[in-house]
């Protein structure tokens, strides 16, 4: 981290858009349950077939879609505004 100098750094790992999501974009964010998230945070790393597993469209039943307010498409912006369901 950064006490030892090092940067922080994230990734975001996508996938092909699942049910929900595939009317908006055509990718995805991963999205781990509790099983996946022990399996990523693991000591050793997973295997190339846990990886494949772990990588697929989350599913739709367990998500939902809402508008949001637009601020989201421009990367600028950042605050709890982003979050706010669109107005109709």
């Amino acid at each position: 981290g950064e006490e030892d100098g090092a940067p922080a750094a994230c990734a975001i790992l996508t996938t092909a858009a699942g049910e929900l999501v595939a009317p908006l974009h055509a990718r995805m964010p991963v999205i781990l349950t509790p099983a996946g998230l022990e399996h990523w945070l693991a000591e050793h790393p997973p295997s190339p077939e846990i990886l494949a597993r772990l990588a697929t469209p989350f599913p739709a039943d367990e998500m939902e879609a809402v508008p949001v307010n637009p601020r989201v498409n421009d990367a600028r912006n950042e605050g709890p505004e982003c979050l706010e369901e669109a107005r109709r």
